[in-house]
């Protein structure tokens, strides 16, 4: 049999060059979408608080006033 050694790789093959604009266009779509969605969050989660904390307010508002007209009570027993 003959010793040698076959040639696997020749020569680097390169399918295509890379396309750096479009990698640009795409990863700047990206960072946009993410900037919006963290700029949606934020307000909405602003929004939310504007919302929910009124009725906090009120619902402990409520429970000192019922607390007070039970207390009240006891003491005229």
């Amino acid at each position: 049999m003959a010793k040698t050694r076959p040639e696997h790789h020749s020569e680097l093959q390169v399918e295509s060059p890379m396309d750096y604009a479009q990698h640009e266009a795409t990863y700047n779509g990206f960072l946009t979408a993410i900037k919006w969605t963290i700029i949606v969050a934020a307000v909405s989660m602003i929004i939310l608080y504007f919302l929910v904390n009124p009725l906090i307010a009120q619902r402990i508002q409520a429970a000192k006033s019922s607390l007070s007209v039970g207390q009240a009570g006891r003491r005229l027993s």
